[in-house]
């Protein structure tokens, strides 16, 4: 028997992967629309332009294809990886990880970063000020992240840190997510950094279970959590999710 030709992905733009990304974790064109901003009618239209595009009749099965592929490229460039650095006669090596997962990767990421921010943080002396230090994961997790999300982000990045007022609240804000009901499965811990004016939380939801990450994402855009926020002197600044990743602004409350 011939060989089922893939689908071609290429013709499709950044809105129309996202929407798809989404469906594939079992998300509804509603809750698409509320975590990209954007309305029903509009994610409805990048789903079917996606089918026109690929020829694919239903938009949950193109999705799953997407994902498909999406974690064969993904797999394919961390062992292309491992061959470059590994170079000759460490075949074996290179073969183990072919086996690595995508949400591996992504661990990885985050805990490079970690390890970046907590040796920046001791070499700098106590007396000086600290700028927030940067993060080049969230380019490539949140590719298609909105404007004012990406200004915040920048905004972080460009204060001077006020310890007397960051170091406590990052230390409520981790305590606050870590009674989130799902907080015990997260895939790793969950990444607080405050500036001067506002706070970033980051991390990785409970991956591999639809039904845990759709519960995550609920409550961390419910009202109660705003409510605690708000007794913490925060305001919520926007939020985004993408591929079992998160990221939420808090902002610092005038006085």
């Amino acid at each position: 028997m011939g060989r089922v030709p893939e689908t071609d992905f290429s013709a499709l733009n950044h809105g129309e992967r996202t929407a798809l990304d989404l469906l594939a974790q079992g998300h509804t064109a509603k809750s698409i629309a509320q975590i990209t901003g954007r309305s029903v009618t509009s994610v409805n239209e990048r789903l079917r332009e996606a089918r026109r595009k690929t020829g694919v009749g239903s938009s949950r099965e193109l999705a799953r294809l997407l994902a498909a592929q999406e974690n064969r490229d993904k797999q394919i460039g961390v062992a292309a990886a491992a061959a470059v650095a590994a170079g000759p006669g460490q075949e074996a090596a290179v073969t183990g990880v072919r086996g690595l997962q995508t949400r591996g990767a992504v661990l990885m990421g985050f805990t490079l970063l970690s390890g970046i921010a907590a040796l920046a943080m001791i070499s700098n002396p106590a007396s000086a000020p600290q700028q927030v230090p940067g993060d080049a994961e969230f380019n490539i997790t949140f590719p298609d992240a909105r404007m004012d999300t990406r200004n915040l982000y920048a905004q972080l990045r460009g204060e001077t840190r006020d310890p007397a007022w960051a170091a406590p609240r990052e230390q409520a804000l981790r305590a606050r997510y870590a009674r989130l009901v799902h907080a015990a499965r997260m895939a790793r811990p969950v990444r607080v950094t405050c500036g001067a004016t506002l706070c970033e939380v980051a991390g990785v939801m409970p991956t591999g279970d639809e039904k845990l990450v759709n519960e995550t994402m609920s409550e961390m855009q419910g009202g109660e959590l705003d409510k605690e926020m708000g007794k913490l002197g925060f305001k919520n600044g926007g939020q985004l999710f993408t591929g079992g990743s998160f990221i939420t602004y808090w902002l610092r409350k005038e006085p």
